[in-house]
């Protein structure tokens, strides 16, 4: 599912992850912990994956707690989706111009 970034913070526990605020199209913004060297900023649509939704490789996502912040999906990279993408494998920012906020995507 495609999500908006609408806040991003620090983590308060962890200097290597951040706490995003999304909107994917539902009654109720998600929190999202992530993680790698591509900082999100608001405005960005990106690939969610919801609790409850199996990844590609067979992982199913859940809520969970990151260092005691509590994570209510995935923000996904490319490998995730099992996409192919030229450069380094890190979240994905997606074009306003081919997605919108809860359009559903499909992985490979």
């Amino acid at each position: 599912m495609i999500g908006q970034i609408k806040e991003v913070s620090r983590h308060q526990n962890a200097d290597r992850l951040y706490l995003a605020v999304v909107d994917v199209g539902q009654t109720e913004m998600r929190s999202i912990i992530f993680g790698g060297t591509r900082i999100l900023e608001p405005g960005d649509l990106v690939p969610v994956a919801l609790p409850g939704i199996r990844l590609s490789s067979g992982e199913k996502v859940r809520s969970r707690k990151y260092r005691g912040v509590r994570s209510y999906g995935e923000i996904l990279s490319s490998n995730e989706l099992g996409w192919t993408v030229d450069g380094p494998d890190e979240v994905l920012v997606l074009s306003a111009d081919e997605f919108k906020v809860g359009d559903i995507i499909r992985q490979s």
